[in-house]
């Protein structure tokens, strides 16, 4: 079964895809296991000193969903990962040419292409606003 796709008005596309594309970028976005580890590690680190972690102690992983319009865009992003330009200081942005060809690869349509444009500009802006962050808070 196909995805529908919403159409997105002007500086509204995919802003939860921006948000997810911006926390990929600074490594706060991950798909579970790391909290699933860490949650492992922590609680065998806290036998070995005789605790044991309730509460507000233990560490809570934030839930990040996708609206299910955007899961076909996300993972058209994702499959671009290596269509990023880059310059001296970081990814400048997608080679959009690349993108069209992976869009391609993905067997998705003219019509749709055209309307996955917006949430895939929406989410490269958002990757280079968490590139950003990241090396403002590194050189900060």
């Amino acid at each position: 079964m196909g995805l529908a796709l919403v159409h997105a008005r002007p500086g509204d596309a995919g802003k939860k895809l921006a948000e997810a594309a911006r926390l990929l970028a600074r490594g706060d976005l991950n798909d579970g296991n790391e909290d699933k580890k860490d949650a492992e590690h922590l609680d065998t680190v806290a036998e070995v000193f005789g605790l044991d972690l309730e509460g507000a102690a233990r560490r809570s992983a934030r839930i990040f969903w996708l609206w299910p319009e955007n899961v076909l865009a996300w993972n058209v992003f994702l499959a671009c990962g290596t269509q990023w330009r880059h310059g001296f200081g970081g990814p400048t942005g997608l080679d959009y040419s690349g993108v069209e060809h992976v869009m391609r690869q993905q067997r998705c349509t003219p019509v749709r292409r055209r309307k996955l444009w917006p949430f895939i500009r929406a989410a490269e802006q958002g990757y280079l606003t968490g590139v950003a962050e990241r090396r403002q808070e590194s050189e900060g």
